[in-house]
Parts: structure tokens; sequence; C-alpha cells
């Protein structure tokens, strides 16, 4: 028996249904440590993961120097499990920048972060002990979009003049910005090595930051760019990005061997390692930082510190540490002269001074590089002078003790 059609449903309320299973899909998740510093004069690259991956489309961080207008934003670039972003250089006299991520899957909806707010550093260092700092590279390719009539530069970042004389080749990318109804595919980032110019067409501003190579002289900003024009293209500018750096290698040394004098011995920290573009930075361990393939350093204070190097590039960072010993004069020794005369000997140091005292006497004196100790001696009725040195241990020092009479006499103090 054939079967009795019932009525067809109404297309409005296939296309109710159609909408109610999409208002229901999940927005894409977005985790993102927001950070609190970034170092001026560098490239803050930024880290985030989205779930579902499978359903991002497009993931970009929009940023400003806080409290201008517009927001320009830079796309991110995968790299598993998750994904990367550099925005351009901060100037050093850009008090704070802000950012935040938006996330869009393949279905067009978007989710977004807050907003946060980044302070500008000098250095790594001078960022909060409770605040991130963004990874700072030294050198990077950016490309920084901007919405219609906006200057190719954001303000507060640094830049420079484009290169010249940059042959055109022949994979070209074209910036636009179409209805807010369906966002764009997500925009390719530069590949190393065919020139990247913005065709006619355009509707939005499109700024290639490239450093470290070739394109630009002593870095900079080249700009590639079009504004309106509807068909063909004209007045393209072209530049070709240098070849991504290698991930440098680290490794650390210190001088002189031994153990170092509070106070006294500088230490020379010497970095070593491949890559090309690296810059070095130490962490000594004791609160105290530098930078530069060659550092010095005196420590205050006895202990065991590890001093840490990190070399930097636009590829990423290494890191190695070398380990020093510190040691003081304070504590109890054996004060023995060659004349016959012994005695302890309580001493307590500070910095590159210290003061002590035996059976009838007082010493104060001071320490100098790189284990050199001098002091003067304080007894009833005779002042004396001693000028000598620490052993590379720091458990013996050894030196010649002028008397108040001007005799001479060996002074030997044993730690004990």
């Amino acid at each position: 028996m054939p079967r009795t059609a019932g009525p067809r449903p109404s297309p409005w309320i296939i296309t109710f249904a159609l909408c109610a299973a999409t208002a229901t899909a999940a927005p894409i998740g977005i985790d993102h440590k927001g950070v609190g510093c970034v170092v001026a004069e560098r490239y803050p690259r930024l880290v985030s993961c989205f779930s579902p991956a499978s359903a991002l489309a497009r993931a970009r961080i929009y940023f400003r120097a806080q409290g201008s207008l517009p927001w320009y934003y830079v796309e991110m670039r995968s790299e598993a499990p998750c994904f990367v972003g550099v925005l351009p250089k901060p100037r050093s006299t850009t008090p704070r920048i802000e950012y935040y991520l938006e996330a869009t899957d393949k279905a067009f909806d978007a989710s977004r972060t807050a907003d946060f707010t980044a302070q500008v550093v000098p250095d790594a260092g001078s960022c909060r002990k409770d605040m991130m700092v963004a990874m700072a590279l030294p050198k990077a390719s950016v490309l920084v979009s901007a919405p219609p009539g906006a200057p190719a530069l954001p303000q507060g970042f640094a830049g420079g003049a484009a290169a010249s004389g940059a042959p055109a080749q022949a994979s070209t990318a074209a910036s636009s910005t179409p209805p807010a109804t369906a966002p764009p595919a997500p925009a390719p980032a530069p590949a190393p090595g065919p020139a990247v110019a913005a065709v006619g067409g355009g509707l939005s501003t499109t700024a290639l930051i490239v450093i470290g190579g070739a394109v630009v002289a002593g870095g900079g900003i080249a700009y590639a760019a079009t504004r309106g024009g509807g068909n063909g293209g004209s007045n393209a500018t072209t530049t070709s990005p240098s070849a991504p750096a290698a991930l440098p290698t680290a490794s650390a040394s210190v001088g002189p061997a031994g153990t170092a004098l509070a106070g006294a011995t500088l230490l020379a920290f010497t970095a070593s390692g491949s890559g090309s573009g690296v810059s070095y930075s130490w962490d000594f361990g004791d609160g105290a930082a530098g930078s530069g393939a060659s550092a010095t350093h005196t420590y205050a204070a006895a202990g065991s510190f590890s001093a840490k190097l990190t070399a930097t590039n636009s590829a990423g960072s290494a890191s190695a540490s070398v380990a020093v010993v510190v040691a003081s004069l304070s504590g109890s020794w054996d004060y023995l002269l060659s004349n016959g005369f012994r005695s302890g000997l309580s001493v307590s140091q500070s910095g590159a001074g210290f003061n002590g005292s035996g059976n009838g006497f007082t010493i104060s004196g001071t320490v100098a590089d790189p284990r050199r100790v001098t002091f003067g001696v304080q007894s009833p009725g005779c002042n004396e002078s001693f000028d000598g040195s620490a052993d590379t241990a720091v458990n013996t020092v050894q030196g010649t003790v002028v008397s108040c009479n001007g005799q001479s006499f060996t002074l030997t103090l044993q730690r004990r």
C-alpha cells in the first residue's frame, strides 16, 4: 500500500534548524598566557594553542601602542602543537602596548581573548618577577596589516627605510578587506626566497618588515602596499625576505680557574656556539645580569652559583650554564707569624671589606682582584700592615707583615 506523504516542512523551518545547529557549535578555544612585558627594540614572539585545532581557519594578533588607533594585526602561523605570531619592534619611548588574539573557525565564527597590556622594558631583567616577558627576537620578518587609510607603520613601533632595487619574482600576495559577513582565508606567511608584493585592488595597507639580510641594510621596514585601485596593480613595491636562520647553539666558560674570592675576583664569562645573528644574555645567578659574547662579574657574597647563558636569534634560543664557587674570608683562622707568634683569628667580611679580632689585636682590611688581601693590624702601642693573597681554594692567605719597628715577617692565615 502506498504511504501517504505528510506535509512538507517549511523551508523556513529547515533554515531555522540549520541556523540553530550552527549556533550551538562551540567557538574556538584560545589558550594563551598573556605577557606582562615586551623588550624595547626587539620583536615580541607570542605563542597560543587553539582547540579544536582542526576547526581553525585563521588566527591573528591585534596590537597597538596603548591608547592609540587603529588596531593593526599580524597572522599567526602553525608551529605544532601551537601557533606563533611575531609583532614589530616597540620603540623604547613607547610605555606600553595592548594586544588581543582572535581565532576564526571554518564556519566564519570568531572568538577572541580579553585585551592584554604589556609594559615596554629595556631588557628582560627589568620585568617584574611576577610577570611573564615575551621572547625577544633581535631579527624577524613581520607582515603587518592595517585598516584602510591607516599609516603603514604602527604608531609607537620602530621602522626604517625600504630597500631599493629588489627584483620582482613570480610569487605575489594581495591584501584586501572583504565584507565582515565572510572573513577571508588566512593570509599566507611570506616564504623565504620569492618576493612578496601587494598588487592592485587592495583595501588595506600591508607592511613587510624584513630585518637581517640584504633586503634592508642595518634593519628597517620595507613597505609592500597599495590602497584602493580596483583593477590591476600599480605602484607595487617588491622586496625579498632572507632565508630563516637556524636555531643557535650555546656553550659557556668562566675564568680564572678555582674558587672566586667574594668582593674581589673579577670573573670573565665567555659564550661560544653557532648560528647567525645571535645575541647573548647572562643571568649570573645572584640577581645580576649581563649581555654580549663576553661579560664580567664580581660576586659580592659567598655561595655556589649557576651562571646561565641564553643565545637568541630569529629562529629561537638555546641556553647553557656554568658553575661558579665563591668563598669569603668570613670564619675562623689560625694566625701564624714566622717569628713564632700564634693566635686564633675570627673574621667577618662584607663586600670588599672585612674586620677581625685575635689574641690582643684586631685587623681591618680589604680584598682586591683576583684574590689580594691587605689589612692593618692594631695592637696596644703598635700598628702593623699586611699585604698578601689567598690561594685558589681561599683556604690559605699568605704574605708579609711589616711591624711597627720596621721588621718584616711572613704571616700565614690558615682556615680552620
